[in-house]
């Protein structure tokens, strides 16, 4: 880049790099939901939330059984998928 046609765009995608896009980002971007519902969409999707599974694994909890059912371990397949 000269320095004459210097363009903050261009230094973006230059620090930035490649990426891959991914497919749920029509999701998350330009959705009309509440901030707080998109913010806790864009966990799932990332398998992030704190299930009780991921806080036994850390040591924070000790009882992992779903609060809701009371049967099973609750992660993140449980509360979505089954």
């Amino acid at each position: 880049m000269e320095a004459d046609e210097f363009s903050i765009k261009e230094m973006y995608k230059e620090l930035r790099g490649e990426y891959n896009k991914v497919s749920w980002k029509i999701l998350t971007c330009n959705n009309q939901g509440r901030p707080t519902w998109i913010f806790a969409l864009y966990l799932e999707i990332q398998r992030k939330l704190y299930t009780k599974d991921r806080l036994g694994n850390w040591g924070i909890i000790t009882d992992v059984t779903c609060y809701l059912c009371s049967t099973t371990p609750e992660t993140h397949q449980h509360l979505f998928f089954e």
